[in-house]
């Protein structure tokens, strides 16, 4: 029992055959190393949104801290009674500072979580990335809304 001979690949170095992706898309795979993958426009949206989601809630969760922080100094100044609490001994002004804590902290993650973000959609390899599939898909680019803002105000 011997094998079959095999013929003499007559392709050139570095090249493969064909790749079947499914349905009728053929993509033939130029490294041998490489699989491409087809990727939809829709698809392409979903990835584009889904790489900042994190940061983004990140932001939003300094943005809801700084408002409830800022809602509950509200309150605490406009509920308190500054002489009777001062007659008793007590110190309100300590709790106030405590309480100032909480959005002047929500404000700092909120101004990092934001430069992140614009650090992201204006001077990475990943904006880079995304500007060229939304050319290659015709996709329009988001702008943010302060650029938009710039556009109507002169």
């Amino acid at each position: 029992m011997s094998t079959p001979a095999q013929p003499p690949n007559t392709q050139q170095a570095g090249f493969s055959s064909p790749l079947q992706l499914g349905g009728t898309l053929v993509m033939p795979a130029p490294m041998p190393n490489v699989i491409p993958y087809a990727l939809r426009p829709d698809e392409f949206l979903i990835l584009r949104d889904g790489e900042m989601s994190e940061v983004r809630s990140l932001r939003d969760i300094g943005i809801g801290a700084l408002v409830a922080g800022v809602l509950t100094i509200a309150t605490h100044l406009a509920d308190l009674d500054w002489e009777s609490a001062l007659k008793q001994g007590r110190h309100p002004i300590a709790w106030t500072m405590v309480l100032l804590l909480i959005p002047s902290v929500a404000l700092c993650a909120v101004v990092i979580a934001q430069m992140v973000i614009s650090h992201m959609h204006t001077r990475s390899a990943y904006s880079r990335q995304i500007e060229t599939l939304e050319a290659y898909f015709g996709i329009p680019r988001i702008q943010a809304l302060l650029s938009r803002l710039r556009n109507i105000l002169p």
